[in-house]
């Protein structure tokens, strides 16, 4: 066991899964021998709720704290402890509800534990997709409303405490009109993730403040974490981090920003690089 291996911080969707969550199967085996080797210091942190990382966190063996919803939660995934939060305002997630219904914009709440939204539309749709090919103990809890007036009304008594909300969208001018509601709140961020999603959620956490939580955490220098990522709102974690690393298939911006372009996920980039940093390392 190589126990002066670094610890190692990836994002999940677009740097090690795909757009329908999958792994690549070598991608699997070359993380969890890093596990392995490391003492278990790899783990993710990902734009995604706890529910959504269960498969995930047994396939990679992740004993370390994840970061989700953008870092803006942190958990321990072997006893479930939250070790940090910044849920959104419920007067603000109510607002934005309400906006977004009357711009019929395709919307779905995310709290730490479920995806809340309408029947067959925005993220609902595709995790209820997702949990038709995945076995019980790893589907995702989904709250489905066949009432827009009904999900107004639970979010207006304070029903869910809600992290982030994320919304599906059809093209860039839509992105732009959710952008600039986003914007008349000054409390909210706008982030930016696949191609085909923005989310907001309150400011303050980005996946490098999880980065330096983590750093704390650990009582190691945060400078010594290796970070992988692809999309826009990992460019603050790659740029800060030196040891940073762009996938292959990265937007362009994160690519400039990062120490170093590895390959692609599809061609199994992080696991790669995983073994590199193996090798590079003496008993």
């Amino acid at each position: 066991m190589k126990q002066n291996l670094p610890y190692v911080i990836s994002d999940l969707d677009g740097t090690i899964a795909d757009h329908n969550f999958k792994i690549n199967s070598n991608t699997i085996v070359n993380i969890n021998k890093y596990q392995i080797d490391s003492g278990f210091k790899f783990t993710f942190i990902t734009g995604r709720t706890y529910a959504m990382c269960l498969e995930t966190i047994n396939l990679l063996n992740v004993k370390q704290p994840i970061g989700i919803c953008n870092a803006a939660v942190i958990i321990d995934p072997t006893t479930k402890e939250i070790l940090y939060q910044n849920l959104m305002l419920n007067n603000l997630v109510f607002d934005i509800v309400k906006k977004s219904i009357d711009n019929n914009f395709n919307f779905s709440l995310y709290t730490i534990w479920e995806v809340i939204g309408i029947k067959n539309q925005g993220r609902n749709k595709k995790w209820t997709e997702f949990n038709k090919n995945t076995t019980e103990q790893f589907q995702v809890k989904i709250v489905n409303y066949e009432n827009k007036n009904d999900l107004v009304k639970d979010v207006k008594t304070r029903k869910f405490e809600v992290v982030k909300i994320v919304f599906d969208v059809v093209d860039k001018n839509q992105e732009l009109k959710i952008k600039e509601m986003i914007s008349l709140y000054e409390e909210l961020v706008f982030n930016k993730g696949a191609s085909d999603i923005v989310d907001c959620m309150m400011k303050g956490p980005t996946k490098e403040h999880g980065v330096k939580f983590l750093a704390d955490f650990w009582k190691v220098d945060h400078q010594s974490i290796y970070v992988f990522g692809d999309n826009e709102n990992d460019t603050e974690m790659l740029c800060e981090q030196e040891n940073s690393f762009a996938v292959g298939n990265a937007v362009e911006n994160v690519k400039m920003v990062a120490a170093e372009v590895i390959d692609s996920m599809d061609n199994d980039g992080v696991g790669k690089k995983l073994l590199e940093i193996i090798s590079n390392y003496k008993e």
